[in-house]
């Protein structure tokens, strides 16, 4: 499927045929696995802004699927009103402090976050600047991919927002600008979405629909926008509510998928997309702490150009 009227008629489908398919997707029982070797190197740094406003940071290891303890900062952001994030870079500096900036929504807002973590694993007092992006942000899910061009110090800022009613909206960001803004209607079946590629000429998203499909979601950077659609997996993965992905090898993907209702995660280690032939390897149910419904989680990653981009698909 090459346009945005074809992925509508595609996530329609799997919406209504998967509809049907009940319980959470288990790592050990119904959902996918395959004989694929994961890396046991192979990690991801999580973050995670809780319902009262602190902000804890942890590493993920995947052999075994392992949640070690990490850094826990209170009262961040207001108590409450965090509903999505996109990634967060921390970047320690040479005076011993931690300079985190991002993006996400506090109640229906969007803002650009930056905040300093300081030696002592505290907020550093009034270093907090929330700058307001707009408004009317009562979306289903945010991404966004930064992607730095290699061999140049030009970094691609591009923005992703789902809307409730299935609108895919694409944004440039030029000097703290949104832009040029696109969009691609029929992806109303989305559940919920995070990036597994970036390259110069597209980014690509890892999507479980409501009925238990896996999908990827190829976006050129074009214009007009004109995703395009592959099933990976026709059903099984309805449980899973947040999504967190890192590169793992040259070109695989460590998934973590967080599963709200009964406060776990499962870690996958997927090969290079490619549509049904993908091969899916399930590493197991998450030790080593509760991941908590009220919360929100995002990839932490360092400056672009630092770890290498995403290239799972």
């Amino acid at each position: 499927m090459t346009s945005s009227r074809g992925g509508a008629a595609l996530l329609g489908a799997a919406l209504l045929t998967g509809s049907m398919v009940a319980g959470p997707a288990n790592a050990t029982t119904n959902a996918p696995t395959s004989t694929a070797n994961a890396k046991a190197s192979c990690q991801q740094r999580v973050g995670e802004v809780e319902r009262n406003g602190w902000v804890a940071g942890f590493t993920v290891n995947a052999i075994p699927p392992t949640r070690t303890a990490g850094t826990e900062v209170p009262r961040v952001y207001p108590q409450g009103f965090v509903r999505l994030s996109g990634s967060f870079t921390s970047v320690p500096t040479v005076t011993q402090t931690v300079e985190n900036d991002g993006y996400l929504v506090l109640d229906s807002t969007m803002y650009h976050s930056r905040w300093t973590l300081g030696s002592d694993g505290k907020l550093v007092p009034d270093s907090l600047v929330l700058s307001p992006v707009g408004g009317g942000w009562d979306y289903n899910a945010f991404v966004n991919s930064e992607y730095a061009v290699p061999g140049s110090t030009k970094v691609r800022l591009t923005h992703y927002g789902l809307s409730r009613e299935g609108t895919l909206y694409r944004w440039t960001i030029r000097n703290g600008i949104w832009m040029d803004r696109k969009a691609a209607i029929g992806f109303a079946a989305v559940k919920t979405m995070t990036l597994i590629s970036q390259t110069a000429t597209y980014d690509t998203f890892l999507a479980i629909t409501r009925g238990g499909a896996l999908y990827t979601i190829r976006v050129p950077l074009t214009s007009p926008l004109k995703p395009v659609v592959k099933k990976v997996r026709a059903s099984t993965w309805q449980g899973f509510e947040q999504l967190i992905a890192t590169r793992c090898g040259k070109a695989g993907t460590l998934l973590l998928a967080i599963d709200n209702d009964l406060q776990v995660a499962y870690l996958y280690a997927i090969g290079h997309a490619n549509g049904p032939s993908t091969v899916i390897q399930g590493l197991g149910k998450v030790t080593g702490g509760e991941f908590d419904a009220r919360s929100v989680y995002h990839r932490t990653t360092s400056d672009p150009g630092v770890d290498p981009p995403l290239y799972g698909e």
